[in-house]
């Protein structure tokens, strides 16, 4: 429209048009914004209950009568363990170590979960996730987890403690 035109009643209903379309695109990138950030706090919260930024807790299953040792792993320890833990290949008829003395790495998350685990028990080249619905069993070939998570012990359990179960696990005291 040049400037010495008459408005018509057309050029006022199409301006009046394109106003009405911009409250309806505002709204639709609003609600795409929203639902982005819902995604990613469902994600963020996804994450959280598999590695919370560290607070994985590790328990040394070594002890009967008296407190077994414990450490918290750190962040990147918790995404590394996630990450082996879903790369296990499941196993069916296979159960962890009940006797005495080194019976294997208890892993869990306090107020979350571990891949969905209430708790994951590493032993014997056996990983056992444990949860109401129902336990699932996996394989640590060659029982590499135990032994990675293990190695995460060094300098947060006593040394003396970790000279006994180190050939259990077949490494150097």
């Amino acid at each position: 429209m040049n400037r010495y035109a008459v408005p018509t009643r057309s050029s006022a209903v199409t301006s009046a048009r394109a106003g009405a379309r911009e409250p309806r695109r505002v709204s639709l990138y609003l609600s795409l914004l929203a639902g982005a950030c819902i995604l990613a706090g469902v994600v963020a919260a996804c994450q959280g209950t598999m590695a919370n930024q560290g607070g994985m807790r590790a328990e040394l299953d070594v002890f009967s009568g008296r407190p077994n040792p414990k450490w918290e792993l750190t962040a990147g320890e918790s995404t590394e363990f996630a990450s082996r833990l879903g790369a296990l290949p499941p196993v069916s008829g296979r159960t962890v170590r009940d006797t005495l003395g080194y019976r294997g790495i208890v892993i869990t998350l306090p107020g979350g979960t571990v891949g969905g685990f209430e708790s994951v028990v590493l032993s014997g080249g056996v990983v056992l996730g444990r949860r109401p619905g129902g336990d699932q069993t996996f394989v640590d070939r060659d029982r590499a987890l135990e032994r990675w998570v293990f190695q995460t012990s060094r300098g947060r359990v006593d040394e003396e403690v970790r000279k006994v179960v180190s050939p259990d696990l077949g490494l150097a005291p």
